[in-house]
């Protein structure tokens, strides 16, 4: 899946470069700053949803638990068993209300580490193995993910087309936009990056979001400008900003111009140098801590 939390534009524009021709190379700089900062974190901050994880601790009973993927953006669901359970045990299980039986941790700017917390109301979580599953949505949404929301698009795969009558009427291509795709039968789901914007109607898409056509006509996709997504803090695009332009002057001093980040086949591995202070420092607001 596509992870970025800087956009490509901003990249350009900070280094002064208007050309395309080393956009690869930018994009895939970003996108392993990005996984960087995503490593200094300790856990997923990647925006996904549908996201089903089943927490357990040691001690295994507590009135605070932390899910994997954060900031939370929404729970859909959260079920609480009294004994370890199968999938069909979750499925007829009933689910906890929201704000009644729990409540999202939503702290004061300055203590982001404590959003990934959810807090049971006048009772505890019992925290052992597949007690307890939340279903929800989490972390930060590409910055570069475009105002488009779908609802019925349809797949064509041997173009990598994705349309939707009318839907990109109102869109511009950028290089470097994102399309995050939310549902639909067959769909993975994910951010994905688009190549090009053929007509009012349609995107074509750099990567394949199934294998073959999906005509069913639910695809859907997230605005990046929703409301209810969490939007990348500047800081933490500035920072990636920051480490991708480490990255991309390292690679020029050791001569690599075919980008392949780890070492394999050129003078140096990228991935072992030194990290930029500021993408580390930006990281330290998001660390576990509880």
């Amino acid at each position: 899946m596509t992870f970025r939390l800087a956009k490509l534009a901003d990249y350009k524009s900070m280094i002064g470069a208007s050309e395309t021709a080393h956009d690869d190379r930018f994009v895939a700089f970003i996108e392993r700053a990005s996984r960087k900062f995503e490593d200094e974190c300790g856990h997923p901050v990647a925006r996904l949803n549908g996201v089903v994880e089943y927490p357990y601790e040691t001690p295994n009973r507590s009135p605070l638990v932390r899910v994997r993927r954060w900031p939370i953006e929404s729970v859909t669901s959260i079920k609480q068993l009294h004994s370890e359970g199968l999938e069909a045990d979750f499925t007829a299980g009933d689910a906890l209300t929201e704000n009644t039986d729990f409540i999202v941790s939503d702290p004061p700017a300055g203590n982001e580490a404590n959003r990934g917390v959810i807090e049971r109301v006048n009772d505890v979580w019992t925290l052992r193995s597949r007690f307890l599953q939340i279903q929800y949505a989490g972390g930060f949404i590409d910055p570069a993910a475009i105002d488009v929301t779908l609802a019925t698009a349809t797949w064509t795969a041997a173009t990598k087309t994705l349309t939707q009558v009318g839907a990109f009427a109102s869109y511009t291509f950028t290089a470097g936009d994102v399309i995050v795709i939310t549902g639909g039968t067959g769909a993975k789901i994910g951010a994905y990056v688009i190549a090009s914007r053929t007509s009012d109607d349609a995107i074509v898409l750099s990567k394949s979001l199934a294998s073959g056509d999906l005509s069913t006509g639910d695809i859907t996709s997230v605005s990046g400008q929703a409301s209810t997504v969490i939007q990348t803090p500047a800081h933490v695009q500035n920072a990636v900003l920051l480490e991708t332009r480490r990255l991309d002057v390292t690679a020029d001093k050791a001569g690599i111009t075919n980008v392949a980040l780890g070492g394999a086949g050129g003078a140096i591995s990228l991935g072992e140098q030194r990290t930029h202070e500021s993408l580390i420092e930006a990281a330290q607001g998001y660390q576990v801590r509880l």
